[in-house]
């Protein structure tokens, strides 16, 4: 019996000097545990940041695009609608001084209005107003109301080109330079499409047109 309490006591004191060893693996274990999953969090955190920015990035290239094609469609169009609205070249012309005036006043707005409202909001609106207003040119039956809405769409062209880039420079920062360079040339493609876009949409024929070279 005293040999089998000495065996009792024996391995309940190697039971307690290990305990404190085992406490201590479990413990370093949880520690490896947590800083995994706050890794794994990090990592994940990362990849949706970078989709969100990957997603941002290719919708200001598609509205670019968007807006370079708008740039151009007016210089195959311009004798096309001079014959709808019976004007002469040199009273057609006006549209380009109103469209003018347009980008001035849109690169004013656009840059005291994209600090003060939300991006999102400013970039959605002025979009769909480019699209109305450039869709409205071959319905209006006078010269001048196509005056005003040149005037209109200057400023929303030129308030949604800052919008995109000011939007482009808050999403990557310092490293900016080469998703600006592939904005613009999203904006090149786009006005080099622009014309043929229309070219199905023209006159057949010059000669149906009420113009003649005096020169």
């Amino acid at each position: 019996s005293k040999q089998n309490e000495q065996h009792q006591s024996t391995g309940a004191l190697t039971e307690t000097a290990d305990n404190p060893r085992i406490s201590h693996s479990d413990h370093n274990h949880n520690i490896s545990n947590g800083k995994q999953i706050r890794s794994n969090i990090a990592i994940r955190t990362m990849r949706s940041r970078n989709f969100s920015k990957n997603l941002h990035t290719a919708m200001l290239y598609t509205v670019m695009l968007g807006m370079g094609s708008m740039h151009t469609v007016v210089g195959p169009t311009f004798l096309d609608l001079a014959y709808n609205l019976k004007a002469s070249v040199k009273q057609i012309s006006t549209i380009y001084v109103t469209q003018g005036i347009g980008f001035a006043v849109g690169t004013i707005a656009g840059g005291l209005l994209i600090d003060r409202v939300p991006k999102t909001l400013f970039m959605v609106t002025v979009t769909v107003m480019t699209a109305i207003v450039t869709a409205s040119i071959p319905h209006w039956p006078k010269l001048w109301m196509l005056s005003i809405c040149f005037l209109f769409r200057g400023a929303t062209i030129r308030s949604l080109e800052i919008g995109c880039n000011v939007a482009l420079l808050e999403l990557w920062g310092i490293d900016s330079s080469r998703p600006m360079q592939a904005l613009h040339f999203f904006l090149a493609v786009g006005c080099a499409s622009g014309p043929l876009l229309v070219q199905p949409f023209l006159g057949k024929e010059l000669e149906e047109k009420p113009f003649s070279n005096i020169t």
